[in-house]
This record gives structure tokens, sequence and C-alpha cells, in this order.
């Protein structure tokens, strides 16, 4: 599996994810979207942050949009 948070420097939210995914030990790749515009396009997004899963052939198996709160991200990241 491989974990992609979709992100862009003034989003405090897109900071709070990332600090949070940190302190667990998760391991995720950042794209800033306005960096990276072609990244809105292939992966449909909306907001920022989104939390993307792909499984081993680079699909979708999930996605989280926004950090409301931590125990949203740990039912996120638990999923299969």
């Amino acid at each position: 599996m491989k974990l992609i948070k979709f992100e862009t420097e003034t989003c405090s939210s897109c900071r709070r994810l990332g600090s949070y995914l940190d302190s667990l030990g998760t391991k995720y790749d950042s794209i800033d979207i306005v960096e990276n515009p072609e990244a809105i396009e292939k992966y449909n997004i909306q907001a920022s942050p989104t939390l993307i899963k792909l499984d081993d052939n680079n699909r979708e198996i999930a996605r989280l949009v926004g950090f409301n709160s931590q125990e949203a991200v740990r039912d996120f990241l638990a999923e299969e």
C-alpha cells in the first residue's frame, strides 16, 4: 500500500495532518497541488488536505478529505 498526502503550502490543516502522520511514524508521499497542478486532475483532488491510499498496482482503494480528527485518520489508516 502507498499513501499520498495532497497539500498546499498555506494550508494549516495540511501541516497538522502531516505532523500527526509523522507522530504515528506513517510513511507517505506529499504532493503540493499548487506546484503539481496535473495531480489535481489525475487524482480528482477537490480539497486539501486529501489522503489517498493506493494498492500495489497504484489503484485508489480509499480516500480521506480534510483533517477533522485524529480518530478519523487512525480509522482510515487501519482500513484494509
